[in-house]
């Protein structure tokens, strides 16, 4: 479940709903003008068999929790992988803008070239990468105590059960406390306020990035048409997954 802007920029938000359980069947099955909860709601209450919905991957948006344990109840929410890492990586970048403002102009140029390696994950950096990584962990300790706290919390993923799952966050937030860095110990408070969800991940192991994907399309074709309605863009991309429906089936079989 997420939401989708059709517009440039800031646009009006719809609601899209898919159903990743059948990698070779049509997967967007529900588009809609809102994505306030009672009309989320009303939507989830008119599917055909809403008690075979065993668990749904939402961002953190209060509403979308509230409307799937409504109907039905026992439904599992899992908070995607992704809006935690990118909640990290805003953290992360917060620390950064702070540190910029103690350095002279031609350190915060540099800095902000070199930003995107922060967040990247060291063995992914060539040789040089991480010498220009290496460089500023020993320029500054806040960005060396915060580039430790992402790299830490990307390993949540990389868990191969509950169990070890949660034994790492309750090591990330220790070392959260002790470094007192402000933007990682509010996203701590946002961890906890969303852990049952967060840790649900390792039960239901399902998740949005098959979705971002399937939003791009939607938007391209939207742009495309110079704007379509709502159940225009449905029956636009249901035409082209049934139309590879069958490549699908074949590779899925390939692999299993």
């Amino acid at each position: 479940m997420d939401e989708i802007s059709l517009a440039k920029g800031k646009g009006k938000y719809r609601l899209v709903m898919y159903d990743l359980s059948i990698p070779w069947r049509p997967q967007l099955f529900l588009m809609h003008e809102s994505r306030r909860k009672d009309e989320v709601i009303k939507l989830l209450q008119e599917l055909p068999q809403p008690e075979h919905v065993l668990a749904v991957a939402i961002d953190m948006w209060r509403g979308y929790k509230t409307a799937v344990q409504a109907v039905p109840p026992e439904t599992i929410v899992v908070i995607d992988a992704f809006h935690v890492i990118q909640a990290s990586t805003k953290a992360l970048s917060d620390v950064r803008k702070d540190v910029q403002k103690s350095l002279s102009k031609e350190q915060r140029d540099a800095l902000k070239k070199d930003k995107e390696l922060l967040a990247e994950s060291p063995e992914e950096l060539t040789e040089e990468q991480q010498e220009s990584l290496k460089h500023w962990e020993e320029a500054s300790p806040e960005l060396a105590q915060s580039i430790f706290l992402h790299q830490k919390l990307r390993a949540l993923y990389r868990c191969d059960d509950l169990e070890e799952a949660l034994e790492l966050l309750v090591e990330w937030e220790e070392k959260v406390l002790a470094f007192s860095l402000e933007p990682f110990q509010e996203l701590l408070k946002t961890i906890w306020n969303w852990l049952p969800e967060i840790l649900n991940r390792f039960i239901h192991r399902i998740s949005n990035a098959k979705t971002e994907g399937k939003n791009n399309q939607v938007r391209t074709m939207n742009q495309q048409g110079f704007g379509y309605s709502i159940k225009s863009i449905q029956a636009r991309m249901r035409m082209k997954e049934e139309k590879n429906a069958q490549l699908k089936w074949r590779k899925y079989q390939d692999c299993y």
